[in-house]
C-alpha cells in the first residue's frame, strides 16, 4: 500500500509531459498518467498517449492510444485493454490550442480476457462509443497546461457485456483534469539559468 501511495504521489507531481511548437501549425504530443492512475486503483497499470494538431484557425484534430492491464484476483482474470480515440475540437476564441473548446470523440476499446472459463471463442470484446465534449485548457508559465473536460458517453456497440467491463459499456458522464508539463522547455530554461545565470 505504501509503495502504491508513493507511485501515485509521484505521478500526480510529474503529471504528463507535452511538447508543442509552431511548425506547420500548432501541435501537442502528450503522455498522460490518467490510465496509469486508474490502473493502480484497479490493481494494474496503463499508459495513454495523445497527439493534437491545429488544422484550421478554430479547429484541431486529436488522436489517442491507450493500453492498460488489470488483475481481478477474486475472479482469477487478467483484463488487457487497448483504446483508440479520434476527436474533432473547435476553439471559439481562436487562441490556438488553448482556452475553451467544444468537440466530439469517437472511442473504440478492445478488451481481452485471460483466465479460467475463457477461450478463443469468448475472450475478446469490442466497445465503441461517441461522446460530445466541452473543456477548458489553460497554459501557465508557458510550460504548464491544465486541461479540464466533461462529456457524455453514448455506447454504440456494447460488445458481449462481460460483467468485468460493465463500467465501460454504460452511457455515462465522463470528466477529468489533465496536467501537462512541457519538459523540453523546462530543460532548456534550467540549462539556460544554470549556464548563463546573469542573462
Amino acid at each position: 500500500m505504501k509503495r502504491k501511495f508513493i507511485i501515485v504521489i509521484f505521478l500526480l507531481l510529474i503529471g504528463s509531459f507535452s511538447y508543442a511548437e509552431n511548425v506547420f501549425g500548432k501541435q501537442i504530443f502528450s503522455v498522460d498518467t490518467s490510465f496509469l492512475l486508474r490502473g493502480l486503483d484497479e490493481f494494474g497499470w496503463g499508459i495513454d498517449c495523445t497527439y493534437e494538431r491545429e488544422i484550421f484557425k478554430w479547429f484541431s484534430i486529436r488522436g489517442g492510444l491507450g493500453h492498460s492491464t488489470n488483475w481481478y484476483f477474486d475472479d482469477d482474470v487478467t483484463l488487457t485493454s487497448v483504446s483508440v480515440t479520434a476527436e474533432l475540437l473547435y476553439y471559439p476564441f481562436a487562441r490556438g490550442l488553448d482556452w475553451l473548446y467544444l468537440g466530439v470523440q469517437n472511442k473504440t476499446g478492445f478488451f481481452m480476457y485471460d483466465g479460467d472459463g475463457f477461450d478463443e471463442n469468448n475472450n475478446q470484446d469490442i466497445v465503441i462509443s461517441v461522446s460530445p465534449l466541452i473543456g477548458w485548457k489553460q497554459t501557465f508559465f508557458e510550460s504548464l497546461m491544465i486541461d479540464a473536460f466533461v462529456g457524455y458517453k453514448f455506447v454504440l456497440n456494447p460488445g458481449e457485456q462481460n460483467p468485468i467491463i460493465e463500467d465501460h459499456v454504460k452511457n455515462s458522464i465522463e470528466y477529468g483534469i489533465r496536467v501537462k508539463f512541457d519538459v523540453i522547455r523546462l530543460i532548456k530554461y534550467t540549462v539556460k539559468k544554470t549556464l548563463f545565470p546573469f542573462k
